[in-house]
């Protein structure tokens, strides 16, 4: 569980500097409005950077060789990407389609952070994609911790 913890901490550190980087420096260069708080960007990213990297630890636990996690991560990436409502209507989607996107952070995240920081929308519209992104982080955490401990209790070989 400690190990779980401490690379989580450590890339969710890494991750906020370059969140900041993205939604604060380079908005500005690039002349994207931002109508956020800071304060709240910030609060939305950590459910969902936690969320992710819960999801790469649970992924290099099942895979049998490392690199592979990075094969399957850009594999599905471009579906979540599709899936998440800026390319076309979630509406639009098939319902089984909406199930498995809803099962990963990039539809809450996404919708929170464009409704947050585009739209000016006040924290209490984007409380569901909150509430969705903090149970995802308890379920995927459960799940990288659970197969992460069963990986190392297994004898090498």
């Amino acid at each position: 569980m400690s190990v779980v913890a401490v690379r989580t901490l450590v890339l969710t550190a890494i991750y906020y500097l370059l969140g900041m980087f993205y939604f604060g420096a380079s908005f500005d260069m690039y002349g994207i409005s931002k109508l956020a708080n800071p304060f709240e960007m910030l609060t939305l990213m950590l459910p969902f950077f936690l969320t992710s990297c819960f999801i790469g630890i649970f992924l290099g636990a099942i895979t049998p060789r490392r690199e592979l996690v990075t094969v399957l991560v850009l594999i599905s990436s471009m579906p979540l990407i599709f899936s998440a409502g800026f390319i076309w209507p979630v509406e639009m989607l098939p319902a089984p389609m909406q199930w498995f996107a809803a099962v990963f952070p990039t539809q809450a995240a996404i919708s929170g952070f464009l409704k947050l920081n585009q739209m000016g929308a006040e924290w209490y519209q984007i409380r569901e994609h909150w509430n969705h992104l903090w149970l995802l982080t308890a379920v995927w955490g459960a799940l990288a911790t659970y197969c992460f401990s069963k990986y190392r209790s297994q004898p090498a070989g």
